[in-house]
């Protein structure tokens, strides 16, 4: 048999977009990066007590812990360079950012002028807001999470104009209208993703199982039948009035129709 080693093929096409194995495939790439970073002795990492921390990992999102950055920063970006000629990954130095810690203004200059990346005092990754003092951790996250709820839940109390529209302007609106408001507000609950509970469902009572969530539709026709009831009061009291006019311009006023059957006398009239 023919031992020989295969000719090389080049690789003329890649995953389609949205392919499951794409994601895959970056990743087991990328380990190959990670491993030669964090095994090149060169590099100088933040050891604290026994525990050294080097970098960390999500699919792109890359983040390296040095130690005397002016000296070892370079060092790492000629690994990832180096790595990208071969796969053809490159560095977005826009979307770069560095987090210094005890540094001298000098060395900060200098390292901005090294690398041609920004310094800034405070970087997001995965959603996590980092700054070089661990004391800003909760002002930065919780406390900035917590004035974001109290911001949403305000806009939510907005949705009570809906019902008062319903209530003053009773125009005629037709299905599409609550369906691409009940779009909305699925959209919101569940982050644009796709619905896992019918909109039947979260409608219904929480009596009966369900979340109570506004029926917008329901609100709607129930504010029709308050102007067809106060309809009907103002016509029952319209017809009131009438048969009771009509009555007394026939027979004449109560205390005449008394006098003349002597039922009761004019003082005896209780109004």
């Amino acid at each position: 048999s023919d031992l020989r080693p295969p000719r090389s093929h080049a690789v003329l096409k890649g995953t389609r977009q949205g392919c499951p194995l794409s994601l895959l495939l970056f990743v087991l790439t990328l380990e190959v990066l990670n491993r030669n970073i964090r095994e090149e002795r060169d590099i100088k990492w933040i050891k604290i007590k026994k525990e050294e921390f080097k970098s960390q990992a999500f699919a792109d999102d890359l983040v390296f812990i040095l130690e005397d950055p002016q000296e070892t920063a370079s060092k790492l970006i000629e690994k990832i360079e180096a790595y990208g000629k071969v796969a053809g990954l490159k560095i977005n130095k826009e979307k770069t950012k560095i987090l210094i810690k005890n540094i001298l203004s000098r060395q900060k200059e200098e390292l901005v002028e090294l690398l041609k990346i920004q310094v800034t005092n405070k970087i997001k990754y995965l959603g996590i807001y980092l700054r070089s003092r661990c004391s800003t951790l909760k002002e930065n996250n919780y406390i900035k999470l917590y004035q974001q709820i109290v911001l949403h839940l305000v806009k939510w109390k907005n949705l009570q104009l809906i019902l008062y529209l319903f209530q003053k302007i009773p125009v005629r609106l037709g299905k599409d209208y609550f369906e691409d408001l009940n779009k909305i507000v699925l959209k919101y609950i569940w982050r644009g993703k796709k619905v896992r509970i019918k909109l039947k469902l979260l409608q219904d009572a929480i009596i009966r199982g369900g979340f109570g969530l506004p029926n917008w539709e329901l609100y709607y026709q129930a504010t029709k039948l308050m102007w067809v009831k106060e309809w009907i009061l103002w016509n029952q009291s319209k017809a009131g009035e009438s048969v009771t006019t009509s009555s007394c311009s026939r027979f004449g006023s109560a205390s005449e129709v008394g006098k003349q059957t002597g039922s009761w006398g004019e003082g005896e009239l209780v109004s």
